[in-house]
Protein backbone atom coordinates (compact mmCIF):
# COMPACT_ATOMS: atom_id res chain seq x y z
CA UNK A 1 0.00 0.00 0.00
CA UNK A 2 3.01 2.50 0.92
CA UNK A 3 4.58 2.25 -2.53
CA UNK A 4 1.17 2.31 -3.98
CA UNK A 5 0.48 5.55 -2.14
CA UNK A 6 4.29 6.88 -3.22
CA UNK A 7 3.62 6.21 -7.07
CA UNK A 8 0.30 8.20 -6.25
CA UNK A 9 1.80 11.25 -4.91
CA UNK A 10 4.94 10.71 -7.58
CA UNK A 11 1.99 11.58 -9.86
CA UNK A 12 0.82 14.34 -8.32
CA UNK A 13 3.84 16.15 -7.86
CA UNK A 14 4.50 15.39 -11.26
CA UNK A 15 1.99 16.71 -12.28
CA UNK A 16 2.25 19.84 -10.05
CA UNK A 17 5.72 20.50 -11.27
CA UNK A 18 4.36 20.36 -15.03
CA UNK A 19 2.23 23.15 -14.00
CA UNK A 20 4.63 25.41 -12.37
CA UNK A 21 7.10 24.51 -15.17
CA UNK A 22 5.32 25.06 -18.47
CA UNK A 23 5.70 27.92 -20.97
CA UNK A 24 9.33 27.82 -19.89
CA UNK A 25 11.25 29.33 -17.19
CA UNK A 26 10.60 32.97 -17.93
CA UNK A 27 6.98 32.48 -18.06
CA UNK A 28 6.69 29.68 -15.19
CA UNK A 29 8.85 30.63 -12.26
CA UNK A 30 6.65 31.63 -8.89
CA UNK A 31 3.40 32.85 -11.23
CA UNK A 32 2.50 29.54 -12.20
CA UNK A 33 3.06 28.47 -8.20
CA UNK A 34 1.23 31.05 -7.50
CA UNK A 35 -1.71 30.52 -9.60
CA UNK A 36 -1.89 27.11 -7.54
CA UNK A 37 -1.71 28.24 -4.04
CA UNK A 38 -4.37 31.14 -4.42
CA UNK A 39 -6.80 28.25 -6.14
CA UNK A 40 -5.99 26.16 -3.07
CA UNK A 41 -6.47 29.60 -0.65
CA UNK A 42 -9.56 30.45 -2.31
CA UNK A 43 -10.84 26.52 -1.84
CA UNK A 44 -9.46 26.81 2.21
CA UNK A 45 -11.83 29.91 2.06
CA UNK A 46 -15.58 28.50 0.60
CA UNK A 47 -14.07 24.61 2.45
CA UNK A 48 -14.25 27.10 5.75
CA UNK A 49 -17.95 28.32 5.04
CA UNK A 50 -19.43 24.44 5.21
CA UNK A 51 -20.98 23.17 7.69
CA UNK A 52 -18.69 19.89 7.61
CA UNK A 53 -15.53 21.54 5.76
CA UNK A 54 -13.94 18.45 3.37
CA UNK A 55 -10.51 19.57 4.84
CA UNK A 56 -8.87 21.33 7.67
CA UNK A 57 -7.37 24.06 7.60
CA UNK A 58 -3.76 23.28 8.99
CA UNK A 59 -4.47 20.86 5.52
CA UNK A 60 -4.65 23.43 2.98
CA UNK A 61 -1.54 24.88 4.38
CA UNK A 62 0.31 21.94 4.72
CA UNK A 63 -0.78 21.22 0.35
CA UNK A 64 0.04 25.15 0.26
CA UNK A 65 3.77 24.55 1.73
CA UNK A 66 4.04 21.53 -0.35
CA UNK A 67 3.63 23.33 -3.95
CA UNK A 68 6.25 25.77 -2.39
CA UNK A 69 8.83 23.27 -1.83
CA UNK A 70 8.49 21.97 -5.63
CA UNK A 71 8.48 24.82 -7.09
CA UNK A 72 11.27 25.91 -4.97
CA UNK A 73 12.96 22.27 -6.23
CA UNK A 74 11.74 23.00 -9.42
CA UNK A 75 13.20 25.94 -9.67
CA UNK A 76 16.45 25.86 -8.41
CA UNK A 77 18.94 26.86 -10.58
CA UNK A 78 21.59 23.95 -9.20
CA UNK A 79 19.03 21.38 -9.50
CA UNK A 80 17.66 23.05 -13.21
CA UNK A 81 21.16 22.65 -14.17
CA UNK A 82 22.46 19.17 -13.33
CA UNK A 83 18.98 17.60 -14.91
CA UNK A 84 19.94 19.64 -17.97
CA UNK A 85 23.40 18.68 -17.79
CA UNK A 86 21.91 15.30 -17.89
CA UNK A 87 19.81 15.67 -21.03
CA UNK A 88 16.50 16.49 -18.82
CA UNK A 89 14.87 19.72 -20.00
CA UNK A 90 12.81 22.13 -17.91
CA UNK A 91 9.42 22.21 -18.53
CA UNK A 92 9.11 18.81 -19.96
CA UNK A 93 7.65 15.42 -18.76
CA UNK A 94 11.07 14.03 -17.41
CA UNK A 95 12.06 17.86 -15.85
CA UNK A 96 8.49 17.03 -13.56
CA UNK A 97 9.28 13.40 -13.22
CA UNK A 98 12.91 14.06 -11.78
CA UNK A 99 11.83 16.94 -9.37
CA UNK A 100 8.85 14.53 -8.29
CA UNK A 101 11.71 12.18 -7.81
CA UNK A 102 13.86 13.97 -5.80
CA UNK A 103 11.44 15.65 -3.51
CA UNK A 104 10.11 12.01 -2.50
CA UNK A 105 13.80 11.58 -1.83
CA UNK A 106 13.91 14.48 0.26
CA UNK A 107 10.71 13.52 2.00
CA UNK A 108 12.06 10.14 2.98
CA UNK A 109 15.31 11.46 4.07
CA UNK A 110 13.57 14.16 6.44
CA UNK A 111 11.49 11.14 7.63
CA UNK A 112 14.45 9.05 8.11
CA UNK A 113 15.65 11.46 10.04
CA UNK A 114 12.79 12.06 12.52
CA UNK A 115 12.38 8.30 13.09
CA UNK A 116 16.61 8.18 13.93
CA UNK A 117 16.01 11.05 16.37
CA UNK A 118 13.19 9.40 18.03
CA UNK A 119 15.49 5.93 18.59
CA UNK A 120 18.21 7.80 19.85
CA UNK A 121 16.18 8.99 22.14
CA UNK A 122 14.54 6.29 23.16
CA UNK A 123 18.07 4.61 23.65
CA UNK A 124 19.34 7.26 25.59
CA UNK A 125 16.87 7.84 28.03
CA UNK A 126 16.97 4.39 28.36
CA UNK A 127 20.96 4.12 28.85
CA UNK A 128 20.29 7.44 31.53
CA UNK A 129 17.73 5.68 33.31
CA UNK A 130 18.29 4.28 36.92
CA UNK A 131 17.10 0.84 36.45
CA UNK A 132 19.59 0.22 33.59
CA UNK A 133 21.99 2.00 36.04
CA UNK A 134 21.67 -0.18 38.44
CA UNK A 135 21.39 -3.06 36.39
CA UNK A 136 25.32 -2.09 34.96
Amino acid sequence: MDREFSNIERSNNADIVKHITSGGFKLSGNNKAQELIQSLEEAKKNDSRRESPMYTAEQYDEQIQHINQLAATANNKNVRSILEAKGIKYGTEKYAHAVADLNNMYDQLKENSEQSESINKSINDEYNSNEFKKSV
